[in-house]
């Protein structure tokens, strides 16, 4: 457990040392209500390690041809999950141990939001341009940037105990929805 050193390159100079890195996804694309949430992950109050979360992809499809078709995503941490079905996140390397992080699907119950830390709006393509209606699929990607540089920025930390979960606030009927959330592990 903890980071992998490459090794030495030509020339003697160190190699990269890599952290190992997590993939949390739910199961299957699913309806989601609004006020409901698609993924949590929490990183237990005694896992003795730091959670990194990297980037979290979505993608979300209508099943109405309306034009105007657009989904709010919300962001919030947590300290606790709600209840829901336990899945289990996956290393990306097959060689790296099982993640500290656990995850929660399919909840019944909703955590207890705190803090709001990020928003997605977007629409759902279901108009050609031309008149023609069909219901839509759309994918984004959010990934932590620094805004004044434009260039990679510090990953969202969560500390022993906290945790982030996935919001759906929509008004509009979606089909399917599935996010992918990427996170890495260091020792406190």
């Amino acid at each position: 457990r903890g980071t992998r050193d490459w090794g030495q390159v030509e020339g003697g100079v160190q190699g990269v040392t890599e952290l190992p890195t997590y993939v949390l996804s739910n199961s299957s694309p699913r309806a989601m209500p609004s006020g409901d949430s698609l993924l949590s992950l929490l990183n237990p109050a005694a896992s003795g390690f730091i959670a990194k979360v990297r980037r979290i992809t979505l993608t979300v499809s209508a099943e109405t041809s309306d034009p105007s078709n657009s989904v709010e995503l919300l962001l919030h941490r947590i300290t606790a999950h709600g209840t829901g079905t336990t899945i289990t996140p996956r290393p990306f390397d097959t060689g790296d141990a099982a993640a500290a992080c656990t995850g929660r699907e399919d909840l019944t119950v909703e955590p207890a939001y705190g803090v709001q830390i990020g928003s997605w709006t977007t629409r759902v393509m279901t108009d050609n341009g031309v008149g023609q209606k069909y219901a839509g699929t759309t994918a984004f990607e959010f990934r932590i940037y620094d805004y004044i540089s434009g260039g990679p920025g510090k990953p969202l930390t969560l500390l022993q105990g906290e945790g982030i979960t996935l919001e759906v606030d929509s008004n509009l009927p979606l089909a399917g929805m599935a996010a992918v959330i990427e996170f890495t592990e260091e020792p406190v």
